[in-house]
């Protein structure tokens, strides 16, 4: 659906959104981002996919996910670095994976998004990373056709839509691959899935492969704090990493876990 109304207003807001977040965004990605806002109002009328609307809607859901983009932009790198260079391209030329841009790089890493449900933080993340084939991990169908309508009407081709639990993709790392599921992602990222606890990382590990990271969207330090210290038991590197969200005044943090690369 295209864009109009109060939905068009609001995605003007999307420029000097990113601008505050010092991001820089080509007209193309400006345009999937206002086509997505377009959507998820549209849908949401019916779904109640995320309780924000208006400039709220913005703010907590747009800006808030790609506050992270710098940290998972690193986590990419830091993924082909361990690979040995040539497996991750999240710097591809602005648009790339926007329909009617042509790709100046091959979408060649994987970033997993767990529990997508209205597509935060997948979808934005998608739109400023075009050289990274981002998968979108819902459980529920209804979410998972919303999903799927969002990146055709935003033009988004680094985008696959899985409809599964994540904890049923675990055997891609390990064992033969689930369904409709790509190879071990390079970084897993979520937002309001769960607290981390030691199974739940130990979950996380098993669907990453060697040198992968986890970039979880937390909220206050010291909750973030506590789950580092139990992820810690599992990952072997933790960090905590502070976010400023224009225009939001809760503290919000993202909570960063790595596996080390294995040793020939």
């Amino acid at each position: 659906m295209g864009e109009g109304g109060a939905a068009g207003d609001r995605g003007a807001l999307l420029a000097p959104a990113l601008e505050a977040l010092g991001i820089e965004a080509s007209a193309g990605q400006l345009d999937a981002l206002r086509r997505y806002l377009a959507e998820l109002e549209l849908w949401n009328r019916k779904r109640d996919l995320v309780k924000a609307e208006g400039e709220a809607l913005i703010t907590r859901h747009f800006v808030d996910s790609l506050a992270g983009l710098p940290t998972v932009r690193s986590e990419l790198e830091r993924a082909g670095a361990t690979a040995g260079g040539g497996a991750v391209a999240p710097a591809a030329a602005a648009g790339a994976a926007v329909t009617g841009a042509a790709p100046q790089m091959p979408v060649t890493s994987a970033l997993f998004d767990l529990g997508s449900g209205g597509g935060f933080p997948g979808i934005p993340l998608s739109v400023l990373l075009p050289g990274t084939e981002v998968v979108l991990v819902e459980r529920s169908g209804g979410k998972c056709s919303f999903l799927r309508s969002a990146a055709a009407v935003s033009g988004l081709t680094n985008v696959k839509v899985v409809n599964a639990d994540f904890r049923d993709l675990t055997a891609v790392a390990g064992g033969p691959p689930a369904p409709s599921a790509p190879t071990a992602p390079a970084v897993v990222t979520f937002r309001a899935l769960s607290a981390i606890d030691r199974t739940f990382a130990g979950e996380l590990a098993r669907l990453l492969g060697p040198g992968g990271s986890v970039v979880a969207y937390k909220g206050r330090r010291d909750r973030a704090e506590a789950e580092a210290a139990v992820a810690g038991e599992v990952f072997d590197e933790v960090e905590i990493i502070p976010v400023e969200v224009p225009g939001l005044s809760e503290e919000r943090t993202l909570l960063v876990l790595r596996l080390a690369a294995e040793f020939s």
